[in-house]
């Protein structure tokens, strides 16, 4: 159980440290499988150009700027050597947007799968809360 839990931890540590930086290189963790919902919106497969959708989206200008902050995370193991992660945390909106004095919540949900000696995002699912007010 444990190596699980370094491994998820290493994941999420490289994945966010990408996020946050270079968006571009988490094309290594997803393929044309993976399905990846943002708040309602479904991204899978490749745009016209051959780009993963997911990666388009998480380079696009306003996901590059915003900055991401890791609260809390946990992970589990699941079969066939598939690993479960959940990260809570807030997100940072960039000084272009300066009506936006607060951060936000997130949630994200992986689900990592192991293919040729290497974990993929096959699942994710990621939520920024709203205030409902």
């Amino acid at each position: 159980m444990a190596q699980f839990w370094k491994k998820g931890a290493s994941f999420i540590n490289w994945y966010f440290n990408k996020l946050n930086t270079n968006p571009e290189d988490l094309e290594i963790v997803y393929n044309n499988d993976s399905i990846v919902q943002f708040n309602k919106q479904t991204f899978q497969g490749r745009n016209e150009e051959g780009k993963l959708k997911i990666i388009e989206y998480l380079s696009s200008p306003d996901m590059k700027k915003a900055k991401y902050k890791i609260v809390d995370y946990t992970t589990q193991p699941s079969i066939e050597n598939c690993i479960f992660i959940m990260v809570q945390g807030y997100v940072i909106p960039d000084e272009a947007h300066p009506e936006v004095d607060q951060s936000f919540d997130f949630s994200i949900f992986v689900h990592l799968a192991k293919q040729d000696n290497a974990f993929l995002v096959l699942n994710q699912f990621y939520a920024i809360s709203e205030d409902l007010d």
